[in-house]
């Protein structure tokens, strides 16, 4: 059985997400299946949730401005 989880990330390092994506991915294969949405600066946030369910929210500490 895999379960599906919903990963909103919000990070201005345009690398990191899509590197660790990959990492998670391998790391949890067969047990947890991840729909990952990446945003570069959170201005999208409340539409998002409004629009769908995020069972995980990743924000990035240091986000410029």
């Amino acid at each position: 059985m895999s379960l599906n989880y919903k990963i909103y990330w919000i990070d201005d390092d345009d690398d990191l997400p899509e590197s660790l994506k990959e990492t998670i991915e391998i790391e949890f294969s067969g047990t947890f299946e991840f729909d990952i949405d990446f945003d570069h600066d959170g201005v999208n946030l409340h539409k998002k949730m409004a629009s769908e369910p995020i069972d995980l929210l990743i924000l990035d500490w240091n986000l410029n401005g």
